[in-house]
């Protein structure tokens, strides 16, 4: 945040979606470091239900009572946020602009730092929409984001004329789903001038995962579906112990969701680039990719690499 903010060109303030403890944890830090930013912030925390709290090996509860609550005063650059509960599915919703919608929910990673056997990650469900909500549910074991878009057939420029409504910022507000007032004093709803909305785009990305069951909830007829890969199916026991995926638990949740194309990612260190010139004798990540394809077909699988762009079409109905 600080690094941001010696090049900072933005009048909004930056926005913070984590879980119980980060507004703590932002503030303290930068409160002791006497941090000031060029913005504002604010910090929105989900709260925590019983699945995610840590426990030992032995499978008490950590006696260790941190007090995450946050009450005293706030930073300068700091705005109040929100602390968000999930629903009955579990499913935290955060954000919704009428354009974009932004769900999480559950999935599980293992996590050796200290005395935590396993720890709830974030999976986030985005639904980018022109005239859709954008909510972001986040899961208890590791996070995922699923990002979907709605869109909206065009403008019916001919009805908002013959209504006395010159093309202008009228135009743009109704397309972004706002009601309008006409010249006449007529009251005009976007559904009045605006055609039926056309399938949107829907992206899942996960972060590390050796369980993506919540997905399930929240992920259904996904675009796309980002899911890691860290090891081949012959290691597959060793992936599970240390909280990752091989490319057949990858595919086996693609498939279940329906997605229509799985990217691979986060493979172990043991595997080069694909179009790495120097792998005599060593395994390449070609070798996650063979697996992957078996089950979803070659058409529908792509090893992600660095700056990778993918495009990912509207639909037409």
């Amino acid at each position: 945040m600080c690094t941001i903010s010696q090049n900072n060109q933005r009048s909004e303030p930056v926005e913070i979606y984590g879980p119980e403890g980060l507004r703590k944890f932002l503030r303290t830090s930068l409160s002791l470091s006497q941090s000031q930013l060029g913005f504002d912030y604010i910090v929105h925390e989900l709260k925590m239900i019983p699945e995610q709290y840590v426990f030992e090996t032995s499978g008490a509860i950590l006696t260790w009572d941190v007090n995450l609550s946050c009450d005293d005063v706030l930073h300068p650059n700091e705005r109040p946020g929100l602390l968000i509960e999930c629903d009955r599915d579990k499913v935290w919703e955060l954000y919704d602009d009428n354009k974009i919608g932004v769900k999480g929910s559950l999935v599980e990673t293992e996590n050796s730092i200290f005395y935590l056997n396993s720890l709830d990650v974030l999976s986030i469900t985005v639904d980018f929409n022109q005239y859709s909500k954008k909510k972001a549910q986040m899961s208890e074991k590791i996070y995922h984001i699923i990002l979907k878009l709605y869109n909206y057939d065009r403008l019916d420029a001919a009805k908002l004329k013959a209504k006395g409504v010159p093309p202008g910022p009228l135009y743009s507000k109704i397309k972004a789903g706002e009601k309008i007032t006409a010249p006449s004093g007529e009251k005009i709803s976007p559904r009045d001038v605006v055609g039926p909305p056309r399938p949107g785009r829907k992206v899942i990305i996960c972060g590390d995962t050796c369980w993506s069951e919540e997905l399930l909830k929240v992920g259904q007829n996904a675009d796309i579906l980002v899911h890691e890969a860290t090891l081949q199916n012959s290691c597959k026991d060793t992936a599970i112990q240390n909280g990752h995926s091989t490319p057949d638990m990858a595919a086996d949740i693609a498939q279940r969701l329906d997605v229509e194309k799985l990217v691979l990612t986060h493979y172990s260190q043991r595997y080069k680039p694909i179009n790495c010139t120097d792998t005599e004798n060593q395994e390449t990540v070609q070798i996650l990719y063979d697996e992957a394809a078996s089950v979803m077909g070659k058409d529908r699988v792509v090893a992600a690499y660095d700056l990778l762009s993918i495009s990912v079409p509207l639909k037409s109905s």
